[in-house]
């Protein structure tokens, strides 16, 4: 009998679980995999300076999983919000939550596609040396940065990128942000400085803007520069103001995002890849990936992968059945999901690699010229 599951999330980890499911000879299975952004390009956002070659291996595995007949792809569905977790564990025998660090939040403004934004998650696991992430993968060729929100986390990583290498990376790591081209960070906060916890003592090149907020990425191929407006004056009238910036990291919540299931230091309590709930596994409900452990702690995607299918195989003869599918539940939610529609992975990657070798990918030579590009994007 076929096993249907839902993976929430098609970044990594969700991309992992799902070609593990599908190459599990001893699994009949047909998949669901439900992502909030419209297309499954999460793995094609690190840009050439992750390398043409390692680009174009992630769009052919991208094309390779959702090409499969057994894979369905459902955007612009954000489980928690849009639909319940409990409507979607009716639609499948398992659910897998690949969603990716709960406190990660999504970038909401114009532009939020664009090459070159990221999440802290992603620069501490780097930092770490985690097996998620390459050494060569976080771009460091820009000259500007900005980080959204002030935080413990924020400033640690702002630090970080402004020179202050600490003592735990390694050699490689080190390396790189010893050669880095950075040269300007900014902190981008829209609360006011005496709503905000800033350290006396902050490197000279990274500098706390507060009473801004972003409204859009300004940069047709990559982020260029993030437009924020400034509160409106006595007079009602509201300032934009463009701050250069070719590595944007986004924002963190301050509460766990899943309710109704357990925390763990931010991430998804579990054991053993089941989802756990009063202190118990939910049968049927299962972690992958950041959505349940630190970026910075020890495993990798694959291995969540496999704890997973060995759960799922150990559940199997005791899972609730669905009974319903998640195109009937969008439906009578009034929810239109997007779908591929012969979108194609290896597409998207060779059309962005030729326009980057048409302008070029390094930062622009000067503010300027980069405004002047801003009406065009």
């Amino acid at each position: 009998m076929t096993l249907r599951v839902a993976v929430t999330g098609a970044g990594p980890a969700g991309f992992t679980v799902v070609a593990a499911l599908l190459t599990a000879d001893d699994l009949d299975v047909s998949v669901d995999l439900i992502d909030r952004a419209e297309l499954p390009d999460g793995l094609l956002r690190h840009g050439p300076a992750a390398g043409r070659q390692r680009l174009r291996g992630a769009a052919a595995h991208v094309d390779v999983v959702l090409g499969d007949e057994r894979v369905t792809y459902f955007g612009n569905v954000e489980v928690g919000s849009r639909i319940t977790l409990d409507e979607l564990r009716r639609t499948a025998d398992a659910v897998v939550l690949a969603s990716g660090a709960p406190q990660d939040l999504p970038l909401d403004i114009a532009g939020r596609d664009s090459v070159g934004i990221g999440s802290i998650s992603h620069v501490q696991a780097w930092l770490a040396g985690g097996a998620d992430v390459d050494v060569d993968e976080l771009d460091l060729a820009m000259d500007t940065a900005v980080l959204l929100g002030v935080s413990a986390d924020t400033l640690g990583i702002a630090e970080v990128l402004c020179g202050r290498i600490p003592a735990a990376v390694s050699d490689e790591i080190g390396v790189r942000l010893a050669n880095s081209r950075l040269r300007y960070v900014q902190l981008v906060d829209p609360r006011s400085p005496s709503e905000t916890s800033v350290p006396q003592q902050l490197p000279e090149n990274l500098v706390v803007r507060n009473e801004l907020t972003p409204v859009g990425v300004v940069g047709r191929n990559r982020a260029r520069a993030v437009r924020c407006v400034h509160p409106p004056d006595r007079y009602g009238r509201v300032v934009t103001e463009d701050l250069r910036a070719q590595l944007l990291l986004r924002q963190r919540a301050d509460s766990f995002y899943w309710s109704g299931i357990d925390e763990e230091r931010g991430h998804i309590a579990h054991d053993g890849a089941r989802v756990l709930a009063g202190g118990a596994p939910v049968l049927g409900l299962y972690v992958a990936g950041w959505a349940g452990r630190d970026p910075a702690d020890r495993g990798s995607h694959s291995e969540d992968a496999a704890a997973l299918l060995a759960a799922i195989r150990s559940d199997r003869e005791a899972l609730t059945p669905a009974d319903t599918t998640l195109a009937d539940v969008l439906a009578a939610r009034g929810i239109e999901a997007s779908r591929l529609n012969g979108w194609s992975a290896a597409a998207v990657t060779d059309e962005l690699l030729d326009r980057f070798a048409g302008e070029g990918q390094l930062p622009l030579a000067d503010y300027e010229s980069l405004m002047d590009q801003v009406d065009e994007d």
